[in-house]
């Protein structure tokens, strides 16, 4: 517990929320859960809110990001660019550019990604590729955003990200592992990060052609908080002096699940100018929150140039 004065510096309720990202899933959700924060009115008389009602989640529309998945595949054809693969990772939506193994991403919310590949072996073909980034997000760690009475928040993450693609047994494979290490500076508020947050990713994918139809599968796991701790201090009662009580607790950022995405493709050129796609996805754990019920879809698409 600790104490303050009922006149010191005030936030208005309607203009103070946590917006969570994905890479958070119910971490915080969890430790909000069955406590009440004081808030005062106009006349500072007081009253209780709970503290889950400010917490909210950035969309993710699993359907729509599959979708355009499937026609960038299906138009292209092609494997993942590395030149995008850290900034869709790190949900930079915007302008990406690519010079030679150097790329740079922009969000619309000012967030900048500067990446550097580096291939490890004098073989391009067959090295494994290391690709090194730092992200700068000027009002928000891994996505998640703060106002008014939780603080603002600022962050700074160097991203580690190593590659590699195979052929195996007739399969042509890409497997690649992520972490970050992101360094976080808030304003006084009712979140304050201990520690910096440590976050992962993984994917695998597989493709191969047999006669006219090629075929492509892979699991993936989407951005996650592996380790981070935060202090939560929130107002909690009013003494008769007008001293404000705050209750403070310390909570872990681990989500209690893990996301993994899986997908089939299938792509049977019917011509050298047409083609047909079938796609089936899983998604289980989304946004690594337990008990949250799996999505699947199925696409079918064709595509003809004349």
């Amino acid at each position: 517990m600790s104490a303050g004065d009922v006149n010191g510096h005030s936030f208005s309720v309607s203009n103070s929320s946590v917006t969570l990202s994905a890479p958070f899933g119910d971490a915080l959700a969890n430790s909000f859960d069955e406590r009440k924060v004081m808030v005062l009115d106009q006349l500072n008389a007081p009253f209780f809110a709970d503290l889950s009602a400010f917490e909210s989640r950035t969309s993710a529309n699993y359907t729509h990001r599959h979708l355009n998945q499937f026609l960038r595949h299906l138009q292209y054809a092609a494997p993942h660019s590395r030149s995008t693969m850290l900034s869709e990772w790190l949900g930079l939506v915007g302008v990406s550019m690519r010079f030679n193994n150097t790329a740079v991403a922009l969000s619309e919310d000012e967030r900048v990604a500067y990446s550097r590949s580096i291939p490890l072996a004098s073989k391009k073909s067959v090295s494994p590729i290391l690709t090194l980034a730092a992200v700068h997000e000027p009002e928000s760690t891994l996505g998640a955003h703060t106002k008014g009475a939780f603080g603002k928040q600022r962050s700074a993450s160097l991203v580690t990200e190593l590659s590699r693609e195979q052929h195996w047994r007739g399969w042509d494979t890409t497997a690649s592992i992520a972490t970050s290490l992101t360094s976080i500076d808030s304003d006084d508020g009712f979140i304050r990060y201990t520690s910096p947050v440590i976050a992962s990713r993984f994917g695998l994918d597989a493709e191969r052609k047999i006669d006219d139809t090629k075929f492509r599968c892979s699991v993936s796991q989407p951005l996650r908080v592996e380790a981070g701790r935060a202090q939560v201090r929130y107002p909690v009662a009013r003494t008769p002096d007008r001293q404000v009580v705050y209750e403070i607790f310390q909570t872990d950022l681990t989500p209690s699940e893990r996301q993994v995405d899986i997908d089939f493709s299938a792509t049977h050129s019917i011509s050298p100018s047409a083609k047909l796609a079938l796609k089936v996805w899983v998604t289980s754990n989304p946004e690594h929150i337990e008990k949250a019920k799996s999505i699947s879809g199925l696409s079918l698409g064709f595509v003809s140039r004349f």
